[in-house]
């Protein structure tokens, strides 16, 4: 029974890790997108002037 137990909570531990690791690699990822459209931003901004 125990056993079984820490095979639960062995998976919840992992399953927790991996949904933060997702929800940073997300954050990474948007982060990014928008220092991408800052740096589009700021070229339009060069242009025009």
């Amino acid at each position: 029974m125990t056993d079984e137990k820490d095979l639960d909570l062995q998976y919840l531990i992992e399953k927790k890790r991996k949904e933060k690791e997702e929800k940073e690699r997300l954050e990474r990822e948007e982060w990014k997108r928008q220092e991408r459209e800052n740096q589009k931003r700021e070229e339009r901004k060069r242009k025009k002037r």
